[in-house]
């Protein structure tokens, strides 16, 4: 994988350089074999004891002497295909025959058939040393974007092309094998808007750091998008059915397995993806992929996928907790709570669903107000939009605690707001004795 990262507006905007660089430095974790950045038609790589962003700024001519800009691209390397060195760092730039920058790309990913695309697209053109990022680029300079529905790999595109000066991204979705089912995200985007500014990074902590007071999103899968008023825009929509993210393994033979009537085709692998599955939410309570309540521990991506044989974390996967279908603040908090119930015989007591409503992780408001966030003793009436974190899932409660709507809206920050929450077994079990003997004196 690869982190890249930016800032882009319509006009020149001043350059908050303090932002940029610490996303940079956020997405080393990403990178590692080489780094750069592109600002209006500058362009400058880090490499060798400058291949950490967080060593290459310090020193970088073009960032130190920047004030405002349109165009602020970054990228940290992960080489996958292709050499480290300069000429195969990105941001990936193509100049016109005067000189002059006429399309810059950044990509986090793997394209595998490249060398097929570019046979079928740009016969004509030497792609010999060529990475598979700087192939893409050429294929879409000179050919547009139909290989889009057909690339196999992973991929997230930003692109500024000068010739018609305009922004295009992309976020593919694929099946992870050309023998699996069902289809997951490449690869992470999150982005939000900042006083006419796109600002996106492929880690969302920076973002939330610097830009607490805007709305953060996940980029849309399979629609290449462009920057309008202060919106994304579709321009086109690709459906991608028939490509995949991971090259096929085939070292086993392909079988047929048929799991609640539903047809699962040629598992030619072991390992925790081909029991992956979107969780669901029916309106209490979050559900598996057999209509089962969530109960226990797992792996889950921010938009909701599931990995329930995945045995540690990963980057794009977080930690959560559900008991009994409900989602918890914290991974410990199941242990804790289960081990009440098994001592009660299963049985749902009073205090086991006290326990529950202090430990039960619920969507903030737009004005984030959370019902039953408990700090210490306090519990808040929900008001406002109320969104549902993985599931399209959104309720509005008027200023009494009444719901009058249910919505579609989607939740997808709820992975910063899941990490606020310090887990404190002593501080929760006083908060339930305490809220217990109330209940009994009253």
């Amino acid at each position: 994988m690869c982190g890249i990262f930016g800032m882009i507006s319509k006009k020149p905007k001043p350059f908050n350089k303090r932002a940029f660089c610490t996303m940079g430095a956020r997405n080393d974790s990403r990178g590692g074999d080489s780094c750069g950045v592109f600002i209006d038609g500058q362009v400058e790589y880090g490499v060798d004891k400058e291949k950490l962003f967080i060593s290459f700024f310090r020193g970088s001519k073009v960032l130190n002497q920047v004030t405002d800009c349109k165009v602020a691209l970054g990228h940290c390397r992960k080489a996958s295909v292709g050499k480290v060195s300069i000429e195969t760092a990105q941001p990936v730039v193509l100049y016109n025959d005067s000189g002059d920058v006429d399309y810059v790309l950044i990509h986090n990913g793997t394209i595998h058939n490249y060398k097929e695309l570019a046979k079928k697209y740009i016969p004509d053109i030497d792609i010999d040393g060529l990475t598979d990022s700087q192939v893409m680029a050429r294929i879409f300079y000179h050919k547009g974007y139909d290989s889009l529905n057909e690339y196999m790999g992973g991929a997230v595109f930003v692109i500024h092309d000068y010739r018609i000066d305009k922004t295009l991204i992309f976020k593919g979705s694929s099946k992870k094998y050309s023998t699996s089912k069902d289809p997951e995200e490449e690869r992470p985007l999150f982005y939000c808007w900042h006083n006419g500014r796109f600002v996106f990074s492929s880690i969302y902590e920076t973002l939330y750091s610097f830009y607490y007071e805007e709305t953060v999103y996940i980029l849309p899968a399979n629609s290449l998008l462009t920057l309008k008023n202060g919106k994304l825009k579709v321009v086109e929509t690709y459906s991608r059915e028939n490509c995949c993210q991971s090259k096929p393994v085939e070292s086993k033979p392909v079988q047929s397995h048929i799991w609640d009537d539903d047809h699962y085709y040629g598992r030619a692998w072991d390992g925790y993806e081909s029991d992956s599955f979107k969780i669901q939410y029916d309106g209490f309570h979050y559900v598996d992929n057999k209509n089962q309540l969530m109960n226990g521990v797992y792996f889950v991506t921010s938009y909701g996928w599931v990995y329930p044989n995945k045995k540690k974390a990963e980057s794009w996967l977080f930690e959560v907790s559900f008991f009994a279908g409900k989602l918890l603040k914290h991974p410990k908090a199941f242990a804790l709570i289960n081990k009440m119930f098994q001592e009660a015989n299963q049985q749902f007591t009073k205090e086991i669903d006290i326990l529950l409503q202090l430990l039960e992780f619920n969507p903030f408001t737009d004005d984030l107000v959370q019902y039953y966030w408990y700090d210490d003793d306090v519990c808040m009436i929900p008001q406002g939009i109320w969104k549902i974190p993985m599931a399209d899932y959104s309720m509005t409660f008027d200023d009494t605690g009444i719901i009058t709507n249910i919505g579609k809206d989607s939740y997808y920050g709820w992975t910063t707001d899941y990490k606020m929450y310090t887990f404190d077994e002593g501080k929760i079990m006083e908060a339930l004795k305490k809220i217990c003997q109330e209940e009994l004196s009253s």
